[in-house]
Formats: C-alpha cells, structure tokens, sequence
C-alpha cells in the first residue's frame, strides 16, 4: 500500500504556500567554490588583476579572524565584494549595474548566500 503523505520537498512547499505558511528556501553554504567563482566572475568584469589579487589577499587575511559559528568563505565574500568596489573604479560599475537590475554573475553569486546587502544600499 502507497503511503498517500509521502510527499516530496516540493509539494509540501507547495501545500505550505497554498495555506499562507512562508517558505524559506535553505541557501546554500559558502565554501572554495564560491570564492573561485566570484573571483571569476570579477575578471569577467575586466577588473584589473590588482584590484582582484589585493581584494583577494585581504579578503584571504580576513578569513584567519572568523569568529567561531562564522562561515569564513562568507566572511570573505563580504570582504572581497567591498574591496572590489573600492578600487575597481569604472569597470565595477557595469558589475553594480548588473547586480542593481538583478541580473549577472555577481548577482547570481550573491543572492545564492543571501548577501546582496553588501553592495546595495
């Protein structure tokens, strides 16, 4: 006999939806992967490689403080974002404009860790 209440994630997200219960997708967790891909993503931009190797080299010093119970690649990601921004000059401004509009690699990569607030205001 089928157990008629074996239901997947996604009907019971469904089921939840239909009787106003929010849902809250779990976001994935920052790890290397994330760090290579915003960094890719930077030089998809044409930001100068001096800006990435100094955002990546604080960022990297960042991760060494992390208070405990702290994902340090977030911690990093936060880092790495703002020193970007501060010395990238013009060509961050197509990034910003991307991430502002909702659409992009930076974007992508920060709303999957639920950190648009570092760059948007």
């Amino acid at each position: 006999m089928n157990n008629r209440f074996n239901l997947n994630e996604s009907e019971k997200n469904r089921i939840k939806g239909l009787h106003g219960i929010n849902i809250i997708n779990e976001q994935e967790e920052a790890n290397l992967e994330t760090k290579i891909a915003m960094v890719d993503c930077a030089e998809g931009y044409n930001i100068p490689e001096t800006v990435i190797d100094l955002a990546g080299s604080i960022s990297d010093n960042m991760m060494s403080a992390v208070p405990e119970g702290k994902n340090p690649y977030s911690v990093w990601m936060a880092a790495f974002i703002s020193q970007v921004t501060e010395h990238g000059a013009k060509e961050v401004a197509k990034m910003l404009g991307e991430i502002e509009v909702g659409s992009g690699c930076m974007y992508d990569i920060l709303k999957s860790q639920d950190m648009l607030s570092v760059v948007k205001k």
